[in-house]
């Protein structure tokens, strides 16, 4: 039984949830914190672990295991969820071949989709696909500024709405991920493309106030 399949029955059975409760009762009597592999559902809400915690009269941590990591796929699922929410509509699968730049502006992103290209236009487009984030500027970026931009080789920002929001260990860029984030920016409609090799590209399309 893996540990996906107990995150499975954590989220639907409740009485396989008053099992593990008892069972780590009696495993922790005396702690005040106990350590479980990564196992506390894929759609669990902070309110339900917290109920969790209480039933079991301790603290609880997860340790996260091999792929694929229950934590992590819990705040992907929420992630998802929120996006949908704010109407952010979500491609998979679909090559990015170029990012358009013009006059000094990103004005989107050109994909592969089946039968002919589709053009994704957005507001701020951001590169959110790792140590491979610079692979659609089509060996043109010389590095980022302070507000996660990406550089020409003549350090001049290549588009004042593009955006790199991981780190690049390769690139020289400093290798702690800066996330960009648009604090004064309304969500009208939205769209993120996930690049189907080597990795995925995010377009938002914001309305900034």
């Amino acid at each position: 039984m893996t540990t996906l399949h107990l995150a499975q029955l954590f989220d639907r059975d409740p009485g396989f949830r008053k099992e593990l409760v008892y069972a780590l009762r009696a495993a922790a009597s005396g702690f005040q914190r106990i350590f479980v592999p990564g196992m506390l559902g894929l759609a669990s809400s902070a309110e339900q672990i917290a109920e969790f915690k209480r039933e079991l009269l301790c603290e609880v941590c997860e340790i996260p295991t091999l792929p694929p990591s229950i934590p992590g796929l819990r705040v992907f699922h929420r992630m998802e969820s929120y996006l949908h929410q704010i109407g952010v509509e979500l491609f998979r699968g679909f090559p990015v071949k170029e990012v358009v730049i013009h006059d000094g502006l990103c004005t989107g992103v050109r994909i592969a989709a089946p039968g002919h290209a589709m053009n994704l236009r957005g507001l701020c487009v951001v590169l959110a696909t790792g140590r491979h984030s610079a692979s659609p500027l089509n060996g043109a970026y010389a590095g980022r500024d302070q507000q996660m931009r990406p550089l020409a080789s003549t350090g001049a920002v290549m588009a004042r709405n593009l955006f790199i929001a991981e780190s690049l260990p390769d690139s020289g860029a400093a290798t702690t991920a800066m996330p960009c984030a648009f604090s004064q920016g309304t969500a009208r409609k939205s769209r993120s493309v996930h690049k189907g090799k080597p990795c995925g590209l995010m377009t938002l399309r914001l309305t900034i106030a």
